[in-house]
């Protein structure tokens, strides 16, 4: 057997459930979400941002922090967030909530190295073919903006064309090709950690360039705290956006294929809470993964029986860009964080009651993502 020599990082990879963060939280039913038609603002066709005349994310009116202080505003911010809210029945197993007529493998995802006094040495891992876990990227955006100022942008995708204008980090256009871009980032990412033995393939709808399914209003949502008590908030923004979303693909003749997917992850316009380091955009989203009780599941008026017996009770929230208040970043590390607890069941390693990091960069589910 021959020895490999690994960084630190690769070791981190293994399979565990989500610690229940539930036991705080009030699972207050929320009334169930009207399937949405939208009347969108006169004069902003579906997909476009009044970014799109010249102007950039909006950064801090002061002077401009240090990049290592932003840094360290934006970690602080992120560990101060609960980003798994679950109700305490959910089952974050890879194997739970699969696809309609999903195979599981023959063996289980098995570690692939020791440690031992030497170093690390490889492991055989089990044969046999792997597992394809297959998602649907949704496009959500927000008919209006009546809070203005209390959120990033204006509710809509940045599909402005500012060429190198704008900083090199996650440029827009954010349309359909940026975030297919992302999904193959993820897949390469998930390919490399699992040695294989996980292939991520999907999509990203609505499936063209330039369009999003539209919700009411941000600011119709939250309000957002650095708290658990998000979670019947967090419910109610959920069922809104997938009720919305079916609703629009169905009115648009390409209705979203929901039983043809094991996991979904919603992209909503703007950025997210947890990146408003000068504190001045409170209505933003936060980026989290969410698992909801019996009482708050999706199930479609038309569903199928599939989805009556598989109703759709997870999906990871991800923000459109995480540029705002002079923090320049990628969304690779925020989306394959969340994607760690939605795929996989991985738990966070940073310390969830305090905030405070335990191995740090060095992991993916610590402060790696934020080095995306």
């Amino acid at each position: 057997m021959s020895r490999l020599k690994v960084t630190r990082r690769a070791a981190h990879v293994a399979l565990a459930v989500v610690f229940s963060l539930a036991a705080a939280i009030s699972l207050a039913h929320v009334a169930a979400a009207a399937e949405l038609q939208v009347t969108r603002t006169p004069g902003d066709p579906s997909g476009v941002s009044r970014l799109a005349a010249g102007s950039s994310p909006r950064t801090s009116a002061g002077p401009r922090l240090d990049i290592a202080r932003l840094a360290q505003a934006r970690a602080d911010a992120w560990h101060q967030i609960p980003d798994v809210l679950s109700h305490p029945k959910v089952d974050w197993s890879p194997r739970a909530a699969r696809r309609a007529g999903w195979q599981a493998p023959a063996e289980r995802l098995q570690r692939t190295h020791k440690l031992d006094a030497n170093g690390l040495d490889a492991v055989l891992t089990p044969g046999g073919p792997p597992d394809t876990l297959r998602v649907a990227f949704i496009r959500i955006d927000f008919a209006r903006d009546r809070g203005g100022s209390a959120s990033t942008g204006d509710g809509h995708f940045d599909l402005s064309t500012p060429g190198i204008a704008a900083p090199p980090i996650d440029r827009p256009p954010h349309n359909r090709g940026f975030y297919l871009d992302h999904l193959e980032a993820l897949r390469r990412y998930y390919d490399a950690q699992t040695y294989g033995r996980t292939i991520v393939v999907g999509d990203v709808w609505p499936r063209n360039q330039r369009g999003a399914y539209s919700c009411s209003d941000m600011a119709d949502f939250g309000p957002w705290k650095f708290s658990t008590s998000i979670y019947g908030a967090a419910v109610h923004m959920f069922r809104s956006m997938m009720f919305a979303a079916d609703t629009q693909s169905t009115a648009l003749g390409d209705r979203i294929p929901w039983d043809q997917y094991d996991r979904i992850v919603v992209i909503h316009a703007g950025s997210d809470l947890q990146s408003d380091v000068s504190r001045n955009s409170e209505e933003d989203i936060p980026s989290f993964t969410l698992g909801v009780g019996d009482t708050d599941v999706v199930i479609f008026r038309d569903s199928t029986a599939w989805n009556r017996a598989y109703p759709i009770d997870r999906a990871a929230i991800i923000p459109e860009h995480i540029n705002q208040d002079g923090y320049y970043g990628a969304i690779n590390g925020v989306l394959a964080h969340e994607c760690g607890h939605l795929f996989f069941g991985f738990v966070d390693l940073y310390n969830v009651d305090t905030g405070y990091p335990a191995v740090g960069l060095w992991s993916l589910m610590d402060s790696g993502n934020l080095a995306g």
